[in-house]
């Protein structure tokens, strides 16, 4: 009698484990995306860098490689809080083998003119994304300065 709910009990524990590692072992591609945006309306510098991967390429504004070089093209985003870059996601797609996504969306960018605080669109963004060490990672971001056409314009 002790053996099957020795057995029954230990396929409990494992299931159990299996479902929380299943839960936690890959996260939202979208929460990082959030996080991405949130960081730069938050002027967050290392939140900024820290979501690039070590080998991450970006030609918005200008070509660069690296987060902190990355970063530092981007300084007015970053540094000035009367200057903000406003992401606005319109895709997230994960690739089948769930270690690879992208995203894009539209940019605006949003600060203090003559006639007060506007928001001015910049164009649109696509982001490309690697999970590295259980984190999803930005490796290319790129995008367009000519702001979306508008429906029957």
């Amino acid at each position: 009698m002790r053996m099957p709910v020795s057995v029954g009990a230990i396929l409990l524990v494992f299931s159990l484990t299996s479902a929380v590692r299943a839960q936690t072992s890959t996260p939202s591609l979208q929460d990082a995306e959030r996080a991405f945006s949130e960081a730069l309306l938050r002027h967050d510098r290392a939140a900024f860098v820290a979501a690039f991967a070590p080998d991450a390429e970006c030609s918005l504004p200008t070509l660069k490689r690296g987060p902190e070089a990355i970063a530092s093209s981007w300084l007015p985003f970053l540094i000035d809080p009367g200057t903000t870059m406003v992401l606005t996601s319109t895709r997230v797609t994960i690739a089948p083998s769930g270690d690879a996504g992208d995203s894009t969306g539209t940019f605006a960018i949003r600060g203090r003119t003559s006639n007060g605080i506007q928001t001015i669109p910049g164009g649109t963004y696509s982001i490309g994304w690697r999970l590295l060490d259980g984190h999803w990672r930005i490796a290319t971001l790129a995008g367009s300065g000519k702001a979306p056409s508008r429906p029957g314009a």
